[in-house]
């Protein structure tokens, strides 16, 4: 039933998406790349209404795209990231809080993920950020219908920083795959080793259908945006970061990520899809969020399409 259930709401996204494709444009196998930004309230980028905070490269997907205003969703970082990756309510899932890094379980192997779908069908599948679904062997990425694995294993406040009523914890792992790499990273440079990493993968699988699951660990408390972001925004440092996401996603230099995708080869056609975990509380990062959505959590926010037409 739930396999049935996911290749509904995959089947469904790609009929509403190729409406947006040329007559004679068929693909058979598309692309799917799904940006969850975490934390990032419902009206902090420009399409959706934010005076201060400048996204001009978000804003270009959602204008050639769709663009969803209403839904029903979790609150919470693991719950959200069940719900998105099943496609069922997280609590039937058994994800009803958050995983600390002293938890012992996750989401549940046996469940089963777009991932394992798309891979089963021939997609090379890559989940490169914010994992947050259990940090043991058996829950990470690689053992949930990811080939590859790169990122934090949960939210960036579980170090030595964490809150009050929990922790300390040791610093920060970065993990590949299930080693863990590095420990203590400097967060100023997540967003932007994120891209690189993403960028790596689709270029060694541009020649095949690929999933890639990015979900950056900003705009999540504590916030850091790198130096060359650091000031530049109307909107203090949560901007900075905002916009840092939004330039990484589509850099002028060449539309970072879309630009790898594009050299993919000839008929190639990618999904896009956009997703916000948004914030409890619009007080508590002085979001634009309004009040009737702060409660809202990994909606689908905007899709679209990006055709290859050469090598």
């Amino acid at each position: 039933m739930k396999r049935y259930q996911l290749l509904f709401i995959f089947v469904i996204l790609s009929f509403a998406l190729f409406a947006f494709l040329p007559a004679n444009a068929q693909p058979k196998s598309p692309n799917v790349v799904i940006i969850l930004a975490d934390d990032l309230g419902y009206a902090d980028v420009g399409t959706y209404g934010a005076p201060k905070i400048d996204t001009p490269h978000i804003d270009k997907l959602a204008s050639q795209g769709m663009k969803f205003t209403e839904f029903y969703a979790e609150n919470l970082c693991s719950p959200s990231r069940a719900a998105l990756l099943t496609g069922s309510y997280a609590r039937r899932v058994g994800v009803s809080t958050v995983f600390w890094p002293d938890s012992d379980d996750g989401l549940n192997p046996d469940e089963i993920t777009i991932a394992e779908l798309l891979q089963e069908e021939g997609y090379a599948t890559a989940a490169i950020g914010k994992w947050h679904l259990g940090h043991k062997k058996p829950f990470l990425p690689t053992s949930q219908g990811f080939d590859y694995y790169f990122g934090l294993p949960f939210s960036n406040d579980m170090g030595p920083n964490a809150r009050p009523a929990k922790g300390p914890y040791d610093p920060l792992p970065v993990m590949r795959n299930e080693e863990v790499i590095e420990r203590g990273p400097d967060q100023q440079q997540l967003t932007k080793r994120y891209t690189e990493e993403t960028v790596q993968f689709i270029e060694e699988h541009k020649n095949k259908p690929f999933f890639v699951y990015l979900a950056h660990t900003m705009p999540h408390v504590p916030l850091h945006a790198s130096q060359d972001f650091r000031g530049t925004s109307d909107f203090g440092l949560y901007g900075d970061v905002v916009e840092e996401i939004d330039w990484e996603i589509c850099k002028p230099s060449g539309w970072e990520i879309g630009n790898y995708i594009l050299k993919a080869k000839e008929g190639t056609t990618t999904i896009f899809i956009m997703t916000i975990r948004m914030i409890l509380s619009s007080v508590k990062t002085k979001s634009y969020t309004t009040w009737r959505r702060t409660l809202g959590s990994s909606g689908i926010w905007l899709l679209t399409t990006r055709r290859s037409s050469k090598n």
